[in-house]
């Protein structure tokens, strides 16, 4: 045995070179343990985590620091500003969990909250409740996928979202709630609607509870937590989204909020695509869009401007060059704006067609200016579609090294499902056209065409994100195309395991066999709640 080295276990001793009858000093036992301090895990030592120092350090007279660091699947990544040192601490061989050691010493007190006693309890990680640690492992390793087109925006939204969670108590509550919502949907039938576990409430309602606190505070308070509460609106939207909603369309009221909190506070970081703030705001970007094409679109404040001399202006026009395939949300950058202005004109052409004056008062374009805007629209799509098939959209910086040549090649392909089913909406909901008419069916044969070539693979690919474009054709199709989008839907259902895609599936279920009514064009949420 080498020197210094402590006994591996009970009943064994160190040998001493004389026998002495003097009486011999108990010597400490140690156990081994994962919160051992730094000079006992580099000798690979037991100890047993006295403080302020280890018996180890004190009896060798050397400095005994506790310290831990912080990995998510053995990967480095800068700590988050927030009011608490963010570090790795490894479990076991290959896996990390994250810690966060407190810089505020709190008082001891033997009441407290549900939401302090949450904060406490990650302080560090390995004192939280059994549950919520394998809440945030679960959240880290497989949650965390359910929106992520490639393994590289899940590691990039793990290494922005968890060590901010740790460090601001509503987010951690939101993470732990899609977390449980997740991890629930793996051992439950997703296709069959069940309430939501206690547990799922009481985490979401924590993070609304406390979230709401903090929006109280005043404006120079809120902004350094600015990223860290647009992340927690967005995570609560989610929760809503992917499980089905308490409340009809409450997933609308968190993006509501997420849009509030980014046009009230200055951001505090690049606007870059990979920065902090990026992407909050590219995960923003990609809920709004699809909102804006729901059946009730966006609310007014937030539609873009269409006024009577509007029509006929190119969507292409603002940016041209700035133009990219976002890896996040599957689509080019350019078709944001497109949702916006089909999802205006449309309310424009149902504000025009309904029968109640309250309504029709608020439309701002005539008929003949909303043909225009229409004609419009189709063109701008149709030209992006034509760009895309000459030279593909590029990538953000760094992006496009890290997919191999099949994964770019599907990431085309979902591009032109959103770009096809935004033509879908034009010609059905702004131009109204009918649904078998020939330019409405050969969208819904070029969207099933390309989704058949992106397939679900080990690991993340845009495959997750072609629910929307899915149920879009699926609204319009006819004959067999039904049992295709079916078949695709299913397998999709399968696959993600998420109840809004079995939602979805129900919806279109609903519409086909009511073959004796024509469907309502607007009836467009893929969104159900």
């Amino acid at each position: 045995m080498l020197e210094g080295q402590a006994p591996s276990g009970p009943g064994e001793e160190i040998a001493s070179a004389e026998p002495t009858d003097a009486p011999q000093k108990a010597k400490p036992r140690f156990s081994r343990s994962r919160g051992a301090c730094m000079r006992c895990k580099q000798r690979r030592q037991k100890c047993d985590e006295k403080k302020p120092a280890c018996s180890r350090c004190h009896d060798g007279s050397e400095k005994c620091t506790y310290t831990v660091n912080l990995q998510w699947g053995g990967r480095a990544f800068k700590s988050y500003k927030g009011n608490a040192d963010i570090k790795k601490y490894e479990t076991e061989p290959g896996t990390f969990v994250y810690v966060a050691l407190s810089k505020q010493k709190s008082s001891p007190s033997r009441s407290s909250s549900p939401s302090e006693r949450l904060s406490r309890s990650l302080s560090p990680l390995h004192s939280a409740t059994p549950t919520e640690q394998l809440l945030l492992h679960h959240f880290a390793n497989s949650a965390s996928q359910i929106t992520s087109c490639h393994p590289s925006i899940q590691i990039s939204f793990n290494e922005l979202l968890l060590p901010m969670a740790i460090s601001y108590p509503p987010l951690l509550s939101a993470l732990m709630a899609l977390s449980a919502i997740h991890r629930n949907s793996l051992y439950t039938s997703p296709a069959i609607p069940t309430p939501q576990s206690t547990e799922i409430v009481y985490l979401k309602a924590s993070s609304i509870t406390q979230l709401r606190s903090d929006l109280f505070l005043p404006t120079q308070q809120q902004s350094p937590m600015r990223d860290a509460v647009l992340a927690t609106a967005l995570t609560l939207c989610m929760c809503e989204i992917h499980s089905g909603a308490d409340l009809p369309r409450s997933w609308r009221l968190h993006l509501e909020g997420a849009k509030a909190i980014l046009s009230s506070l200055p951001s505090t970081s690049s606007s870059s695509s990979t920065s902090q703030s990026g992407l909050l705001e590219r995960w923003y970007t990609s809920i709004e869009a699809l909102a804006a094409i729901s059946s009730k679109g966006l609310r007014a404040g937030n539609l873009p401007p269409i006024t009577s001399s509007s029509p006929g202006t190119p969507v292409l026009d603002a940016a041209r060059e700035e133009v990219f395939l976002d890896d996040y949300f599957g689509f080019a950058t350019d078709l944001v704006d497109a949702f916006k202005e089909i999802g205006a004109a449309a309310w424009e052409r149902r504000s025009l067609s309904s029968s109640a004056a309250s309504v029709s008062a608020h439309a701002i374009l005539s008929e003949e200016d909303l043909d225009t805007e229409a004609r419009s629209l189709e063109q701008n799509v149709r030209d992006m579609i034509a760009r895309d098939a000459a030279h593909p959209p590029q990538f953000y910086a760094g992006v496009r090294e890290k997919l191999d040549a099949e994964v770019v090649r599907e990431f085309y392909l979902c591009n032109e499902t959103y770009q096809q089913s935004a033509l879908l909406h034009v010609y059905r909901r702004v131009m109204r056209l009918d649904r078998a008419e020939e330019r409405v069916q050969g969208c819904v044969t070029r969207i099933l065409e390309c989704v058949d070539g992106i397939r679900p693979r080990a690991g993340l690919s845009p495959y997750i994100v072609l629910t929307m474009p899915l149920f879009t054709a699926g609204r319009e199709a006819l004959g067999e195309d039904r049992e295709r989008v079916r078949r695709a839907m299913m397998g999709l259902g399968v696959w993600l395991r998420l109840r809004n895609v079995w939602r979805s599936l129900e919806l279109l279920e609903e519409g086909w066999e009511r073959v004796d009514e024509p469907q309502d064009a607007d009836n467009c949420d893929f969104i159900p709640y």
